[in-house]
């Protein structure tokens, strides 16, 4: 279900903001997201609710990681 009341408890609670820098190929499948959600959501979202949206459904998606990645330029322990 696709909820973007304002009302919304989630939308409510404190948020945070951060950057993200989009290719404009990237921008432009963001807004075709848009349009396609306006019959769910009776209007047409904000591309910072797609965003959010797309963060969360990837979030719920991902299994989570028993440790954590490794370290860029970190070598592994050889055990003898």
């Amino acid at each position: 279900m696709l909820v973007l009341s304002r009302n919304n408890s989630t939308l409510a609670m404190e948020k945070f903001q951060i950057n993200v820098r989009l290719t404009p190929d990237i921008l432009d499948q963001l807004d075709k997201k848009r349009a396609e959600l306006l019959p769910m959501a009776g209007r047409i979202p904000t591309r910072s609710d797609v965003v959010r949206l797309a963060i969360q459904a990837y979030l719920q998606a991902t299994p989570p990681v028993d440790e954590p990645p490794p370290v860029r330029g970190a070598r592994a322990s050889r055990s003898k």
